[in-house]
């Protein structure tokens, strides 16, 4: 039997670079912290943020939101160790715990805003959720920039950073520009499974991702399951 939690509470910690905060998520998985949730956003995310009106700092250039919980314990001890593990090293910017229900709303508004504020970026949007282990943060991040930086493709990478799952969106206006966007993400698609990630964390394979399914899967394992669809 789960019980629900008694206390719950919200942290918003601010970093100069989206590294510093990748860092501070391994951090506070290397704790021992469980989190209920735990978000990262990169400088192009809160660019789009900014841009509906929500208030963040300026020297910002990633944001991780956390929240944890208690259950028939004080929350303050959790609550310390998260606090003095997103400060370590003196490079967050901010360190910020919601004091109520309100503030606590107020804080996850920047994370509830991401779908319309990007969508308003560029005409056309799509987003992919690759999952890495999470010691592998940066080095996807790294990647998703590389590979975008090579043929000028707009990019912007969000998501839940505790459990290694992002995702990474590529936004464009022309159609003259789809061919360089489906490169970028090929080359996201084999620079995470080469990371030891997966293809999808949420959103499935289906039909967009089906090209890729043999950079993970050998093909006995993709003749299996297509063997098992053609049971159903």
């Amino acid at each position: 039997l789960v019980h629900a939690p008694t206390e719950i509470a919200t942290v918003l910690a601010l970093y100069s670079d989206v590294r510093t905060a990748a860092a501070a998520v391994q951090r506070v998985i290397a704790r021992g912290l469980v989190p209920r949730c735990l978000e990262l956003m990169d400088p192009w995310t809160l660019e789009a943020i900014r841009r509906q009106n929500v208030a963040i700092d300026p020297r910002a250039n990633a944001m991780l939101l956390v929240e944890v919980d208690a259950r028939n314990a004080p929350i303050e001890p959790t609550l310390e160790v998260l606090g003095e593990t997103l400060s370590e090293g003196g490079q967050a910017i901010d360190v910020v715990a919601a004091q109520d229900a309100a503030q606590r709303a107020r804080l996850w508004e920047a994370r509830r805003m991401l779908s319309m504020a990007t969508r308003k970026l560029a005409k056309y949007k799509l987003s992919e959720d690759v999952v890495v282990p999470r010691s592998r943060l940066v080095a996807l991040l790294d990647e998703a920039a590389r590979i975008c930086e090579l043929d000028g493709v707009r990019h912007l990478t969000y998501g839940h950073a505790g459990d290694g799952n992002m995702h990474v969106n590529f936004l464009w206006n022309d159609d003259e520009e789809r061919p360089a966007v489906d490169r970028a993400i090929d080359g996201l698609m084999r620079a995470t499974v080469a990371l030891g990630g997966t293809l999808s964390g949420e959103h499935g394979i289906g039909i967009a991702k089906a090209a890729y399914l043999p950079i993970e899967q050998g093909p006995e394992l993709v003749a299996l399951q297509q063997d098992l669809m053609r049971v159903f």
